[in-house]
């Protein structure tokens, strides 16, 4: 336990939010959503069992691991301390062509096909542990075979689970388009983001 302000919170890990489980020929792998890993997994021969859980043939586990590891900035046992951020965007960030947006090896949002007819035929979906506080928030731009995601200027957004060594090497690279703060607690949210 870490003290804040008289308010103890538990340092969370990476071994919380990435676990591996062998039984007999198989390796069940909990991680977080993830389009890169969902892409990595098939590849592999996995097959998603929950949102969060695939089944792996257990003869695939340095591969996975080594997926893991790239896609996350750890694998299972690894105790590398996540947090979760404030973001306030300032100047509107761009992604690459047709391809989810990260931020600090984290999805912030990916695509999907919607029925309506248009000129666009995706819309943006949020992931998991990815919070609008305020702003416009995500949002689809271009054509239907050139669209990019984008985030506008003047959005707050709050993003879950993350490894703090990638939000320190990331945000000083993106200080010219984001601040970005840890949130510690649930006052120091309220403080921070309020309604």
């Amino acid at each position: 336990m870490v003290g804040l302000g008289g308010i103890e919170y538990k340092v969370r890990t990476t071994s919380e939010i990435i676990q591996f489980h062998e039984s007999g020929k198989e390796l069940k792998v909990t991680v977080p959503e993830n389009m890169l890993f969902t892409k990595r997994a098939l590849q592999l021969g996995g097959h998603l069992t929950t949102q969060k859980d695939w089944v792996f043939d257990v003869r695939e586990k340095e591969l996975v691991t080594r997926a893991c590891s790239e896609i996350f900035g750890a694998t299972n046992g690894e105790e590398k301390e996540i947090i979760d951020v404030k973001i306030e965007v300032k100047k509107t960030v761009t992604g690459e062509n047709r391809t989810p947006l990260y931020l600090f090896k984290k999805m912030l949002v990916y695509a999907r096909e919607k029925k309506s007819i248009g000129p666009l035929r995706v819309e943006p979906v949020q992931a998991q542990g990815v919070i609008v506080v305020s702003g416009i928030g995500f949002e689809i731009k271009g054509t239907s075979d050139r669209w990019r995601h984008q985030v506008a200027a003047g959005t707050v957004l709050i993003v879950r689970d993350v490894v703090r060594e990638y939000v320190e090497k990331e945000k000083r690279s993106l200080s010219e388009k984001i601040i970005c703060k840890e949130i510690k607690s649930v006052d120091n949210f309220q403080k921070t983001c309020p309604a």
